[in-house]
């Protein structure tokens, strides 16, 4: 029986594929390394290895503020690497979302205002037209989702507003009319910046900011003669955490009772279960461990999925560890409010009759606070093969097409 295509997947994709479908080279077995940028064949997401952690980028226009510090002058996509899902997931650290570069502009398509984004992921509201105007010029601003708001710095919320005659914010490159040398603005201090070190620092002249008085921005600092990864990697904003409150993990009233289950048939509920939040903060979970239980086999599943309703949580995973279970990174975070609760549904695909298999949760990977009421499973599922039930006869311009229930 064919399976069907799930078309928010196709969607949800099409922003990444478009743009480095024709640039990524073929997948490759490889372990990430600290500075590598990886992502799974098959899988728009896009990660930054640092620290032993995975930063995911959270669209194109986020990758591209960084991306000449992770490519050369030539092909600023070179360096991305294809690798397998089991190479990424040997990265077990979830490190949050890589935020937009400073000196850039950025908008949340949840609200009208317009954000300068400075050092440490912080977000500075631009007052009025002529605010940006004065100080950007014709810049183009990078659109983002309003959930991205969480991985900047407070949450999103604007440290100060900029008007006409406001200072750039720290993570400014400046100069003075008329002259040649680019200082990097740190906050206290303005550091020469060599033409090497613009080069190998990722730095675009489009973002360089001529000012009238060049020694308002601090004192002269040590000069930038080289990379420095502190304001050339491209690693998660200093964020406050998103959450502290208890979660309580159980399962659903809606949880589907032991039985049998078609083989070859797409998305079959294997369990269904409670995310509670205590009134005492959110939380907000970034990765789900999924375990398989029960006299059956992992080689059983074609694939395994998680959902929040109709949303899909993470990629589809084909592929099992040796103890049975899936990690499911979420990079962009599942928040379930204080004082409430969400249902995740896990459904699999299976290939293959088997005897009793049971899914369910071992771990829940949260950005702060607690877990309890974990390990919780389903119930046990017996996957069957069933005889054609019949079909039905579609004519399509003169073409027969039969389609059948069963095998």
């Amino acid at each position: 029986m064919k399976k069907f295509l799930t078309y928010s997947v196709v969607i949800a994709t099409i922003a990444w594929s478009m743009g480095l479908g024709a640039l990524v080279p073929a997948a490759s077995a490889a372990t990430p390394v600290d500075g590598d940028v990886v992502k799974v064949a098959g899988n728009a997401t896009v990660y930054y290895i640092s620290g032993g952690k995975k930063y995911n980028f959270t669209n194109r226009g986020t990758y591209s503020s960084w991306a000449s510090t992770i490519g050369d002058a030539a092909d600023k996509f070179a360096t991305l690497k294809v690798i397998s899902q089991a190479d990424l997931d040997a990265v077990s650290s979830w490190g949050g979302n890589v935020t937009v570069r400073s000196g850039n502009l950025v908008k949340f398509n949840d609200g009208a205002t317009l954000y300068a984004v400075g050092a440490g992921a912080k977000l500075y509201a631009i007052s009025d037209a002529a605010a940006k105007t004065a100080l950007f010029g014709s810049t183009a601003q990078i659109t983002l989702a309003g959930a991205a708001r969480a991985s900047y710095f407070d949450n999103g919320n604007s440290v100060a507003s900029l008007t006409a005659t406001s200072q750039y914010p720290a993570g400014t490159l400046v100069k003075a009319s008329g002259s040649s040398d680019v200082y990097y603005w740190d906050g206290s201090a303005r550091k020469l910046v060599t033409t090497d070190a613009f080069t190998a620092n990722g730095f675009k002249s489009s973002l360089v900011r001529t000012v009238s008085d060049v020694t308002a921005y601090g004192t002269l600092g040590a000069s930038v003669t080289a990379k420095d990864v502190s304001i050339s990697a491209p690693v998660a904003g200093t964020v406050a955490p998103v959450s502290n409150g208890a979660l309580t993990v159980s399962l659903s009233a809606n949880n589907p009772v032991a039985g049998n289950v078609v083989k070859d048939i797409d998305n079959v509920v294997f369990a269904k279960l409670n995310l509670a939040a205590s009134s005492a903060g959110s939380v907000q979970v970034n990765s789900v461990k999924v375990g398989r239980q029960g006299l059956g086999s992992t080689g059983d599943f074609a694939s395994v999925s998680l959902y929040d309703g109709a949303t899909k949580l993470g990629s589809t995973r084909t592929s099992w560890d040796s103890n049975n279970k899936i990690v499911f990174n979420i990079p962009n975070g599942w928040v379930i409010p204080a004082g409430t609760s969400k249902e995740l549904t896990i459904v699999a695909n299976v290939d293959a009759p088997s005897t009793y298999n049971a899914l369910g949760v071992d771990e829940i990977g949260v950005a702060a606070g607690s877990v309890a009421g974990l390990p919780v499973y389903g119930n046990q599922m017996t996957a069957v093969t069933i005889a054609n039930l019949g079909g039905v006869s579609i004519t399509n311009n003169g073409s027969a097409v039969t389609k059948r229930i069963g095998n």
